[in-house]
């Protein structure tokens, strides 16, 4: 009779500790989950960002090389 209980228990035990490993192993794969949608949110926003002052660079460049064109071109004039 004790023997049935403590294996009956043993069972339940055994049953309880699968389960909280499935559910342990769950959570963490969702947490990877968030971890790895996150890392790639931030990494567009990077990218994002890094495209955005590529684009201004250009422009202050474009606008850089017209006024040295100006001034070679006044420069240029005045000898």
């Amino acid at each position: 009779m004790l023997e049935t209980l403590l294996s009956a228990l043993a069972g339940m035990l055994v049953s309880l500790i699968r389960d909280l490993i499935k559910d342990w192993r769950y959570e963490r794969s969702l947490k990877d989950l968030g971890r790895a949608e996150a890392i790639g949110e931030i990494s567009k926003q990077l990218q994002d960002k890094a495209d955005e002052q590529h684009e201004n660079d250009m422009v202050d460049r474009g606008g850089a090389s017209d006024v040295a064109r100006r001034l070679r071109d006044r420069i240029g004039t005045a000898n």
